[in-house]
């Protein structure tokens, strides 16, 4: 009765190495997924570290960007104010203007005839003269 149980036992002993081996092969199986995965993991971590520095630094040129845009927009914004400024004076001055051109070209307008009679009256006294001198030369 002791070698069926001593048999019994060695089968009892096979089946319970037969376990631990298998469960030793599946624990170094799992073991070497689990290392596959975290250096899939580390590997997906450094990639995505990466990209958001990439993104990161994109977003910072990006708002350098926009700040020199802003500041583009400002200047133009100011130029823009001082042109305005600029029309509103001369819609300010310009009616005075045309109302002074008018009344000085108004009074040239006027003033030309006499001027005329000026320059015939002078160009009479000068025929005069000479007509005057050149007959006391001959005399």
């Amino acid at each position: 009765m002791q070698t069926m149980v001593g048999t019994a036992c060695e089968s009892e002993d096979e089946r319970l190495a037969r376990l631990a081996t298998e469960y030793a092969d599946r624990q170094t199986e799992q073991g070497g997924r689990v290392i596959n995965l975290q250096q899939e993991l580390m590997t997906g971590s450094r990639l995505l570290i990466e990209a958001d520095s990439r993104a990161r630094t994109e977003m910072i040129d990006l708002h350098w960007e926009i700040q020199d845009d802003c500041r583009s927009l400002d200047q133009r914004y100011d130029q823009l104010g001082a042109e305005r400024r600029s029309v509103e004076s001369n819609r300010y001055w310009a009616p005075y203007l045309i109302d002074l051109t008018r009344r000085i070209l108004l009074l040239v307008a006027c003033l030309l005839p006499l001027e005329g009679r000026a320059v015939s009256k002078k160009t009479k006294a000068t025929q005069y003269r000479v007509a005057f001198f050149s007959y006391q030369s001959k005399c």
